[in-house]
């Protein structure tokens, strides 16, 4: 089969044509893109918020509506969020060259929601390793602790608490003693899912954290787990989740095998609005100080002065790192 072709002659005003065309096919591809990065925010801070349907059966009091939605999410198009947290992410893992003896290896555990997640922006000073400060990766593997330490969610991962709060405590601990800290919290998980082990972002939540139990057991002693949940609660009965807080407590301090185990509680923020969504978040805080009140092994460290990535619901850098140092601080008041 012959294919006869006829010569087309460029004109400028063809060329012109030709070139618009081109550029409105590429702001419509660049509008795709970023409404797609908003998307990612704002389904972060949706589950963050959300209460999710409860398959159980009713408990007195129990409130059944889903917890209003914050929809309105702010965001800076010149100063993209999530994005800018990888900018400094560590590009190397470093491994420790041995381990310390068992019982100078002191454990902690993160559980809860995004604010124990960590969804602040990563500094360069977040990624300097200490030699007496480890983590665990993906693959259960010991390293070097750097921001950030949790891995479950990649679209969301950004700084936490962890390595403040371990800086903190090594300031009043021997000095032959290593902190471990081992990152179990996931965005957006209630505490049903908690109590019910519940998949949630593809993580069992109960089933995750007892096979990293297992795991530390073997190379060190667990000393305590910090806890920051409930905004996606805040529609629970003061009686209900106070029932399904304890429960989640009495399950990780068995599965430890210490039935006096320090468990530390962090406050909501006292940044979010409209006004009635905070009162909300007051009320909360104030059941989880009438929880900690019933056990001397229970804290909770004020969220006073903690400021927001402008979002009305996550904590920023700032904020995570005075965080991680207050719970340190009740760690120690709890155990000195």
């Amino acid at each position: 089969m012959i294919i006869k072709t006829r010569n087309i002659k460029i004109t400028p005003l063809l060329l012109v044509v030709a070139l618009l065309l081109f550029g409105m096919a590429c702001d419509t591809q660049e509008d795709k893109e970023i409404l797609t990065e908003e998307k990612v925010q704002e389904d972060d801070v949706q589950d963050d918020n959300e209460e999710e349907p409860i398959d159980e059966e009713p408990v007195e009091e129990e409130e059944s509506e889903e917890e209003e939605e914050d929809s309105e999410v702010i965001s800076n198009p010149d100063d993209d969020f999530y994005q800018g947290t990888r900018a400094n992410f560590p590009r190397i893992v470093e491994y420790p060259t041995e381990m310390p003896h068992k019982d100078k290896l002191y454990i902690f555990f993160m559980a809860g929601q995004s604010n124990m997640a960590g969804r602040g922006l990563v500094e360069p000073s977040d990624t300097i390793p200490n030699n007496r400060i480890l983590s665990i990766d993906s693959t259960a593997s010991w390293i070097l602790a750097k921001e950030p330490l949790h891995w479950y969610e990649p679209k969301f991962t950004g700084l936490d608490c962890g390595m403040s709060f371990a800086s903190t405590l090594l300031n009043s601990l021997p000095s032959d003693v290593t902190v471990a800290v081992i990152p179990c919290a996931v965005g957006g998980s209630n505490i049903h899912n908690w109590q019910t082990n519940a998949e949630h972002r593809g993580v069992f939540l109960l089933d995750n954290f007892k096979s990293k139990v297992a795991f530390a057991k073997q190379y060190g002693t667990i000393k305590g787990v910090i806890w920051h949940q409930g905004e996606s609660n805040t529609s629970t009965s003061a009686a209900t989740y106070k029932t399904k807080l304890t429960d989640v407590i009495d399950i990780f301090r068995t599965e430890i095998g210490d039935n006096e185990l320090p468990f530390i509680m962090g406050e909501l923020g006292q940044y979010t609005s409209p006004q009635d969504k905070q009162d909300k978040w007051d009320t909360f805080n104030d059941n989880l100080h009438l929880i900690a009140n019933e056990d001397p092994n229970l804290s909770v460290v004020s969220s006073d002065g903690f400021t927001d990535i402008g979002d009305g619901t996550h904590l920023d850098s700032r904020s995570l790192r005075e965080m991680g140092k207050r719970y340190a601080e009740e760690y120690l008041e709890l155990t000195q």
